[in-house]
């Protein structure tokens, strides 16, 4: 098997992307199942949105083994050492045939020869064979793998609170806190700190909110929308999480959110131990391996 540098039509990309968007649809992903429930919004998701990201947004490395493709692996650069991988894709007639690992040692080292030292994955949380083979073949550190549900019929907050929308311009409140409760995730990755800034941009997204308390920021906060549940990044300060529940409920009610399920995630190394929550899994987990020139 070996790389070649191509691009794809939008024929195939369109191709491609279909089954991507069918099989993360058939595993209950809330953003497919969010936009391929309604008919319309599907023919739109499939045949123009998703297929112009894949054809235009991403970088593809093609993988042949006697000109006959094997695998096509999108990504796009996040940073100047690393990328973010968006899938990796096995054709139809190259699956269940033991070649994971050798398209993941391909891959790899098709990135560092371009420069890059890190790549940013995502594993579908009921997609436990991506994530077993990203254990095994690509060295993968898994991070924001814990979240808590709870419904918000049963909770009321008193705490007093401020929220305030800011963007990744405001470093010093974008960043501080959601790095610090990141640490922890990255001891055993030799990430520098401006490139574990680009991760939290790719993960949190450009604006997110910051919770105060007396005009000190305490933690930051973000939400999504998906096929009814409220989905929420967080991070505080350390001594602010045993009230995360109601802080949480509060921001709800700032934004005027009708839907009743919560699901917050947040980092490993947080414990949330209370009888009026559920512990749950988040939609993706996030992890980091290397790209090396020689994989063993």
């Amino acid at each position: 098997m070996e790389v070649v540098n191509s691009k794809l039509s939008l024929g195939k990309a369109n191709k491609i992307f279909k089954e991507i968007s069918r099989t993360y649809f058939e595993m209950g992903d809330p953003t497919y199942l969010h936009y391929m429930c309604n008919p319309l919004k599907k023919i739109v998701f499939q045949n123009i949105v998703g297929t112009l990201f894949y054809r235009y947004s991403l970088s593809t490395v093609k993988i042949v083994d006697e000109e006959q493709p094997i695998a096509y692996c999108f990504h796009r650069k996040i940073g100047e050492r690393i990328v973010i991988c968006m899938d990796i894709y096995l054709t139809p007639e190259s699956r269940g045939k033991g070649l994971s690992r050798k398209v993941i040692e391909l891959y790899r080292k098709e990135l560092y020869k371009q420069g890059f030292d890190f790549i940013l994955g995502a594993a579908f949380n009921k997609n436990i064979p991506s994530q077993k083979m990203l254990q095994k073949y690509a060295d993968a550190n898994f991070f924001y793998t814990n979240a808590f549900q709870f419904n918000r019929s049963t909770f009321s907050s008193s705490v007093s609170l401020e929220f305030k929308k800011i963007n990744m311009n405001q470093k010093e409140l974008y960043f501080n806190i959601i790095y610090k409760t990141l640490q922890k995730d990255f001891e055993n990755i030799p990430l520098e700190k401006s490139t574990i800034h680009d991760v939290i941009r790719f993960i949190w997204g450009p604006f997110v909110f910051g919770i105060f308390s007396s005009n000190q920021l305490i933690g930051n906060i973000t939400y999504e929308i998906l096929v009814g549940t409220i989905y929420i990044k967080l991070a505080l300060e350390d001594k602010y999480w045993n009230i995360a529940p109601e802080i949480v409920e509060k921001f709800c009610s700032y934004c005027s959110l009708k839907q009743e399920i919560v699901v917050v995630q947040h980092p490993n190394n947080v414990t949330i131990d209370r009888n009026d929550v559920e512990k749950t899994s988040p939609v993706l987990f996030f992890n980091i391996f290397t790209t090396l020139g020689e994989c063993q």
